[in-house]
């Protein structure tokens, strides 16, 4: 079964595990899934199409995703100021 994104990933893990869901912050563990998702993504770039990319472009593709993610989480109300903060993301 192969994923597809930084959801499916997350998803995967933490509904197993309810006791994980209140001891780990939501960004946390979006920083762990899109960092493996983008490791994997790598992995597989090189082993099959022979084709390595730099570590900060991978490192620049998981910081931007993230923001991207929590940018998009329609109720920032619900996103502890320190994250926003730490994301440098702009509260509307």
């Amino acid at each position: 079964m192969a994923c597809s994104s930084v959801e499916s990933v997350a998803g995967v893990g933490f509904r197993r595990f309810p006791l994980l869901q209140t001891r780990i912050p939501y960004d946390w563990s979006l920083i762990l899934a899109a960092t493996v998702y983008h490791l994997w993504q790598e992995r597989n770039r090189r082993v099959f199409n022979n084709n390595a990319r730099s570590a900060s472009s991978i490192i620049n593709d998981i910081y931007q995703q993230i923001r991207d993610k929590l940018s998009s989480h329609g109720g920032h109300d619900k996103i502890p100021e320190t994250t926003l903060a730490m994301w440098n993301i702009q509260d509307e």
